[in-house]
């Protein structure tokens, strides 16, 4: 038995649902810690003399939801480095936060799926690659597929998020009286 036969998808999907899950609560009570207990420290004066957190934190309230979930698409940023500067550096709302949170369900997907293959490909070498060749193509393919998948939506991510900041920051320099803080 292997984890892409019929009544082993269960799992999987039970899988993606426990672990999209967890990882939506733990994000959303990081960024809760972070946002009352580390708010009004010296840190948020102090990032926000630097033009790129301003233009950040501008970018962050005119596309809450929208910026959040792209961070989330994208592999690149650290979850737990985001979760606590969304909280603190940023004029974020809880809600837009918790629904981007939603942009980590193709990661979660990915890490299930490949954690699927690796237990089918174990099983392949304890009896041998040659019994089941289509087991150890449709790991391999479903792999690749998840992977490239994922690196896709993190360059189309980081592409509009470039594309926000370009717009923020020329707002910025066309009304700077209006932005003082």
């Amino acid at each position: 038995m292997n984890a892409f036969e019929q009544h082993s998808w269960s799992g999987i999907f039970c899988a993606i649902f426990v672990v999209s899950a967890s990882r939506i609560i733990g994000a959303t009570l990081a960024f809760l810690s972070g946002r009352y207990l580390i708010k009004y420290c010296a840190i948020r004066s102090w990032l926000m003399q630097y033009d790129k957190m301003i233009v950040m934190n501008e970018i962050i309230k005119a596309e809450s939801f929208k910026v959040c979930f792209l961070l989330r698409l994208s592999p690149v940023c650290p979850y737990g480095f985001l979760n606590y500067a969304m909280a603190v550096a940023t004029d974020v709302e809880l809600k837009p936060f918790f629904y981007g949170n939603f942009g980590m369900i193709p990661d979660s997907i990915t890490y299930c799926l490949v954690g699927a293959s690796v237990a089918s490909i174990s099983e392949l070498s304890s009896v041998g690659v040659s019994s089941n060749v289509t087991l150890l193509v449709v790991s391999g393919v479903m792999t690749v597929i998840s992977l490239a998948g994922v690196i896709y939506i993190g360059c189309v991510a980081k592409r509009e998020l470039t594309r926000l900041s370009r717009i923020v920051e020329n707002d910025l320099k066309g009304n700077s009286d209006k932005f003082i803080i």
